[in-house]
């Protein structure tokens, strides 16, 4: 159940510079590890006060087969914890990951929007396109066969909706699996870490057909920023990065967007990098 228009104005409205929004992805909470949620939740309990949007743009879970999963009584503190964001009066998003695009009613009864593919943000006047990523990923053609054709297929995700949670989580790890393996040897074949290239063709595209000045996504575990300009924009690719390499996410606060890593322990935010004033060359928000 996606987000309806009238819904996701409360998160497409303008963010002035005295407003925050927090963007996080690729938390990969895995299923019964008690301590890593723990962390997360350490996250969420320090967000500031004044934060007006938390945005989870993708793959929270290291894999998610349904409703099944979020009734399970393991991800009860994190629904509640949500459910105490909102009765802050925060809006909070969660969007489809490439592992959790079987999100339910379990986000929705917790107070927080479905999103299945993207937002258009507006911070301080400049227009923010906010997705996960891999729908960026255009040169990887198995997995946009695979990955997001075939296993998002109606009849595919009611299959799996419809296992046994044991089973369901059995077949989830067991394709992360092979998924772990496929990227091993293909950033082999590249010789480097970052699959920051990966993304570029989709980003590319995205802003030569629209020339958004910030672009937000997750998938490549790279948190970072760096520019990515086309004949039409000088745009600010910004990224998270995972959390299993060091907890973090990106910061709109006080009229700029940072790169932060987070310390569960003392429960703290480190700014990583701050972007120069956005310019909002185009589109008009």
């Amino acid at each position: 159940m996606p987000a309806t228009t009238t819904e996701r104005r409360e998160l497409e409205r303008r963010f002035d510079a005295d407003e925050e929004v927090i963007f996080v992805s690729d938390v990969h909470l895995r299923f019964q590890d008690e301590p890593y949620l723990r962390q997360f939740l350490a996250f969420l309990e320090a967000i500031p006060k004044r934060t007006q949007a938390l945005v989870i743009h993708g793959d929270l879970f290291e894999f998610y087969v349904g409703r099944r999963q979020g009734r399970h009584d393991f991800y009860r503190p994190l629904f509640a914890a949500i459910r105490a964001l909102r009765d802050r009066g925060m809006a909070v998003a969660a969007l489809y990951g490439n592992r959790d695009y079987l999100l339910d009613r379990s986000f929705a009864d917790s107070g927080a929007l479905v999103v299945a593919d993207r937002l258009v943000m507006n911070l301080g006047g400049a227009a923010t396109h906010v997705s996960h990523g891999d729908e960026f990923c255009l040169d990887d053609h198995s997995y946009q066969f695979w990955a997001r054709g075939v296993l998002r297929w109606r009849l595919f995700r009611g299959i799996v909706q419809g296992l046994p949670l044991s089973t369901g989580i059995l077949a989830a790890r067991s394709y992360r699996r092979i998924s772990a393996r496929k990227a091993r040897r293909r950033t082999t074949r590249r010789n480097q870490g970052s699959r920051l290239s990966t993304v570029f063709p989709g980003c590319r595209k995205l802003i030569d057909e629209t020339p958004y000045p910030v672009v937000i996504c997750g998938h490549i575990h790279d948190l970072g920023a760096r520019e990515l300009n086309s004949d039409r924009a000088r745009t600010w690719l910004v990224t998270t990065g995972a959390w299993e390499d060091v907890p973090n996410c990106i910061r709109w606060t006080e009229g700029e967007l940072q790169t932060c890593t987070f310390d569960p322990a003392t429960a703290t935010f480190r700014r990583e990098y701050s972007l120069p004033r956005l310019v909002t060359n185009s589109p008009a928000v």
